[in-house]
This record gives structure tokens, sequence and C-alpha cells, in this order.
């Protein structure tokens, strides 16, 4: 399962968001409110030390850095372990990935 701490007015949580719906991915929100503070939640602050919007979990393991140009890091292996996501099959070609890390190059 993904989850996916997010600012609902955030440019970068929605380029996240648009991502892991174009790929069909079943994931789960949950808003971290940046007008109350909530990025400085202890609880958060352990999965996001920056205390910064977004954080992506996939399988208990955090991901809190967009990919460098040409470096699609984490949401290659979120890719590669999601082949099949309901009844939608994908397989992500480097050329997708590029896209994705350009995309997300200034989150």
């Amino acid at each position: 399962m993904i989850t996916l701490y997010q600012f609902g007015n955030s440019v970068c949580c929605q380029k996240v968001r648009i991502t892991l719906s174009e790929k069909r991915l079943d994931w789960e929100p949950v808003e971290v409110d940046l007008f109350r503070s909530e990025q400085y939640d202890p609880d958060y602050l352990k999965l996001n030390p920056k205390g910064v919007v977004p954080t992506l979990v996939h399988d208990g393991q955090p991901l809190i850095e967009p990919p460098e140009r040409g470096d699609t890091g984490g949401f290659r292996q979120v890719s590669d372990n999601h082949r099949v996501c309901g009844t939608a099959k994908f397989a992500m070609k480097s050329h997708d990935l590029d896209i994705y890390a350009t995309a997300m190059r200034y989150w």
C-alpha cells in the first residue's frame, strides 16, 4: 500500500497525486495541514525530518526526496512493485520514468 502525506493546495503534492493516478496505483491520502504546522508534529518528523510535504510511504519506507534529472529513485521501486493495479496492468518504460523525473524535478 502507498500512503501519501500531503497538503491539498500544494503544487508539489498535486504532481505526486497526478502521477499516482496516471499509473492507476492504489494509495491512501493523509492530510498534513501546513496552516496548523502539522508538518512539525514529532510523528510526522519521524517520517520526514525536513518537515515538508509530500512524503510518499511505500511498504513502510518513506520517500521524501524528488528524483534528480535522469534518476527515478524510489518511484522506480514503487512502480516495479506495483505492476498490476486493480484490473490495469502497466510496465513503466525508461521514457515514462524520464518524464516523471522531469515533472518532479521542482518538487
